[in-house]
C-alpha cells in the first residue's frame, strides 16, 4: 500500500474531501476503498487540516507582530483650557448623535428624525428632516448612525438594517436595505459550530459604537458577530479571526467586503466580552485608525483593508485590572443576559479604557476611561505618530470636530435634565 507522504497526494485528498463536504447530500460512494487505507488517510486529512488551522492563525497573529510599531513622545501640551457651551434648548428625545460639519453644529435626534443645527456658540439655526414620508422627512424608526459625506449627501443607518441617503439640501434621495449575503442559505450559517470568521453573514452592525466613515461610493461600519457559537463571550477563534469593519456599496447596499481583526491583547483572557468594542476614525489619506478598548496601540489599515503600522503609548493611571468572563450552555438563556448585563453595566465602568477616536489633520485625538476610583477621564493629542500631550478631561469627554481654530468636543448627553453641553478648546 502507497503511503501519502508528497505534498501533491496530500492537496489531492483535501481537494476529494472539500467536494466530499459539499455536495447537497454530503455521500456519494464512487470507490469504496478498504478501511484500513481510509482510516490512514483520514488520519493524514485530519493531521493537514491541524496544520492548515494552526498555520492560518499564527498568521492572523503575526500580522500585528510583523509590522512597525511606534510609540515616541515629546511634552508638548500639559493642560488645556476648556471653554463650555450648552445647546439652546429645543424640543427633543435628548437621544442621539452630536456631529460637526463645516461650521455647523449638528444634533441628530434618534427617536424623532429630527436634524437640529447650531451655530459655533451653541444657538439654535434651525431643524430639518422629522419622521414621516414627505420629501424632506425621514421614514425611519430610529437613527443609529449618520455620516456627512464630502461631497454634500447624508447617510443615515436604521435599526432594521435599512440606509437613507439625502442630497445637500436635504432631499431624500434613495433607501437601501443592507444586503448581508445571507441568501438562500441565510439559516444554514447560524448552525454551523465552526464558521469561518471572513463569512459575511456572520455579521451584522456593531449597535454599541456604531460609527459612519465614507468614501466615494461607500460607507464603513463597524460590526460584531451574534452567532452562538462565534462570539465575544465563548469564543477564541472570534478573537483570532473575527472582522470588525465592513465596506458597503452606496449604490446598491451590498457588503463588499469585510476586513480587520480584533487586538491580539484579547487572547490573554477567556473572555472580555464587556470590553471588546473598538473605536476608529479615517485620515485625510483614507486610512482607517482603529482602536481596541484594551489596548493602547492604535492600529493603522490601508484602504484596501492592509494592516500598515500601528502607534501609540498608554494612557495615565488606567485601572486594568479586566474581569474576564465564559458564557456556558445557551448564550441567550436567562442567566447568561443576566450576566452579560452585570458585566456590561455594573463592571465595565469601574474599569478603563479607550473610548473614542478622532484624526482631525495631522492631529489624533484618543479618550480614555481611568476607571472608578478616578474623578475625570483622560485625553491624549497626536502630532502625526508623536504623543504631545496626555491631559486631564471631564468623564466621558470625547472631541467630534473642528470650527476655525477651535477643537470642539462633547460629553454624554444629559436626557433627564435635558441639556447638551459641549466644550472647545485650542492648541
Amino acid at each position: 500500500m502507497q503511503k501519502v507522504t508528497d505534498q501533491t497526494s496530500i492537496v489531492k485528498i483535501l481537494m476529494v474531501t472539500v467536494n466530499f463536504y459539499t455536495r447537497s447530500d454530503y455521500y456519494i460512494p464512487i470507490i469504496r476503498p478498504h478501511k484500513n487505507r481510509n482510516m490512514r488517510v483520514s488520519v493524514c486529512l485530519f493531521v493537514f487540516l491541524l496544520i492548515i488551522i494552526s498555520c492560518k492563525n499564527e498568521e492572523n497573529q503575526s500580522d500585528f507582530e510583523k509590522i512597525p510599531h511606534y510609540s515616541s513622545s515629546v511634552s508638548l501640551i500639559d493642560n488645556i483650557h476648556l471653554d463650555s457651551i450648552r445647546l439652546d434648548s429645543i424640543v427633543s428625545s435628548y437621544t442621539g448623535e452630536l456631529a460637526i460639519w463645516k461650521d455647523t453644529i449638528f444634533f441628530v435626534d434618534s427617536y424623532f428624525g429630527y436634524v437640529n443645527k447650531f451655530n459655533q456658540k451653541g444657538h439654535f439655526i434651525e431643524r430639518t428632516l422629522g419622521q414621516g414620508k414627505g420629501p424632506k422627512e425621514i421614514n425611519i424608526k430610529y437613527i443609529d448612525g449618520i455620516n456627512f459625506k464630502k461631497d454634500g449627501q447624508k447617510v443615515f443607518l436604521g435599526s432594521s438594517n435599512d440606509a437613507y441617503v439625502f442630497g445637500p439640501d436635504w432631499e431624500f434621495r434613495q433607501l437601501l436595505n443592507i444586503n448581508w449575503h445571507r441568501i438562500p442559505d441565510g439559516d444554514k450559517i447560524f448552525n454551523e459550530k465552526k464558521p469561518s470568521g471572513d463569512e459575511i453573514g456572520l455579521y451584522t452592525f456593531e449597535w454599541e459604537n456604531l460609527i459612519i466613515r465614507s468614501f466615494e461610493d461607500h460607507i464603513y461600519v463597524p460590526i460584531y458577530s451574534q452567532h452562538e457559537y462565534f462570539n465575544a463571550f465563548r469564543s477564541k477563534d472570534y478573537y483570532l479571526n473575527g472582522r470588525i469593519l465592513a465596506e458597503i456599496s452606496l449604490k446598491n447596499g451590498r457588503v463588499n467586503k469585510i476586513f480587520g481583526r480584533r487586538s491580539p491583547m484579547y487572547l490573554q483572557y477567556k473572555y472580555l466580552g464587556q470590553h471588546s468594542f473598538f473605536s476608529y476614525d479615517m485620515n485625510s489619506n483614507q486610512e482607517f485608525y482603529v482602536n481596541h478598548e484594551i489596548d493602547p496601540k492604535i492600529y493603522v489599515y490601508s484602504l484596501s483593508g492592509d494592516l500598515i503600522y500601528s502607534f501609540g503609548i498608554s494612557g495615565k493611571d488606567m485601572d486594568t485590572s479586566y474581569t474576564q468572563f465564559q458564557l456556558d450552555g445557551d448564550i441567550y438563556n436567562e442567566a447568561n443576559g443576566n450576566k452579560i448585563r452585570d458585566m456590561y453595566f455594573e463592571n465595565r465602568p469601574t474599569k478603563g479604557y479607550y473610548t473614542y477616536l478622532k484624526c482631525i489633520g495631522s492631529n489624533t485625538f484618543r479618550s480614555y476611561r481611568r476607571g472608578g476610583h478616578s474623578s475625570n477621564d483622560g485625553l491624549q493629542i497626536y502630532e502625526d505618530r508623536v504623543l504631545i500631550g496626555d491631559i486631564d478631561v471631564p468623564k466621558t469627554f470625547r472631541v467630534i470636530g473642528k470650527i476655525d481654530d477651535y477643537i470642539y468636543g462633547c460629553v454624554d448627553i444629559d436626557e433627564i435634565n435635558e441639556r447638551i453641553l459641549l466644550y472647545r478648546f485650542q492648541i
